[in-house]
């Protein structure tokens, strides 16, 4: 599992997003990972099998992190890769991020996962 996630993570790396002020974005690396941000952010994402749908590329999970503090969680990103729509996209406990954080995430990182998958695509 470790193995897999690993390289599925490697292959849409093209779609972290890292230059475009105050936040970034980066893909899960691991299962661990996942269950550090879903105790971190007290939600799911560690949970109900999303290692699984993401090793079968059905779903990414990315981590959004301020660009200042790049190790405290914010705001975890479902990102459907069929459909290139975000499926969740949670803060602590479930709850909507800020309006800043939920700008960014669609006027800048989605456009830029969507034209960066597209070139993985091809």
């Amino acid at each position: 599992l470790y193995g897999k996630f690993a390289e599925i993570a490697l292959k849409y790396m093209p779609l972290q997003e890292t230059s475009n002020g105050a936040y970034v974005v980066y893909i899960a690396q691991s299962p661990a990972e996942l269950i550090r941000e879903g105790d971190y952010l007290h939600h799911c994402v560690g949970k109900y099998g999303y290692d699984q749908k993401f090793c079968r590329e059905q779903s990414l999970i990315f981590f959004v992190r301020s660009a200042n503090d790049t190790e405290t969680p914010l705001t975890t990103i479902e990102y459907d890769i069929k459909s290139k729509t975000i499926k969740q996209c949670y803060a602590n406990g479930n709850t909507n991020p800020d309006q800043a954080i939920t700008d960014y995430v669609n006027n800048v990182w989605l456009p830029h996962a969507n034209k960066a998958l597209k070139k993985i695509a091809a």
